[in-house]
């Protein structure tokens, strides 16, 4: 995948889960997208919502189905939500409320606009929520795999 690609592909979704506020009409208002390494400890967050983007791996091109001379390939992102629930709430339904946000968020554009090359980008997994005891909060992991199709003779 051209690299450049794949830096406005993490742009653009970075950009779009910080559109996630209740103002919008989602649960939550997202206050921080962080990109971090895959497996690195996070710290507590000083402010929640928040989400994690794991940058995960990219799978070698294959000749697309067309006799185009185009490659296709996927890219991973595990997308990490903190968060903080309140005294008294259930934090499994704050949890999902926060996933579905998410998820909605994500399907708004599915071929992520101003990038012609992206065929989708859909939520292919959904780990179960946890709660993280000595750090006060929960979190989820949504993988997210982006499929491209790229000719590899274009500018």
């Amino acid at each position: 995948m051209p690299a450049d690609t794949r830096k406005r592909l993490i742009d653009d979704i970075r950009t779009s889960l910080l559109e996630i506020t209740t103002g919008n009409g989602f649960h939550q208002t997202v206050k921080q997208v962080l990109k971090k390494s895959k497996n690195t400890e996070r710290e507590t967050p000083a402010s929640y919502p928040m989400i994690w983007m794991e940058i995960g791996a990219e799978s070698s091109p294959q000749p697309s189905y067309e006799t185009t001379g185009d490659l296709i390939s996927s890219f991973m992102i595990d997308l990490v939500l903190g968060l903080n629930p309140p005294q008294n709430n259930d934090h499994l339904d704050d949890i999902e409320d926060f996933i579905r946000d998410v998820k909605a968020k994500l399907y708004e554009k599915p071929r992520r606009i101003g990038l012609d090359d992206v065929q989708w980008s859909v939520v292919v997994a959904v780990d179960e929520p946890s709660m993280i005891i000595d750090k006060s909060y929960v979190e989820a992991r949504i993988t997210v795999e982006t499929v491209l199709l790229y000719n590899p003779a274009d500018p």
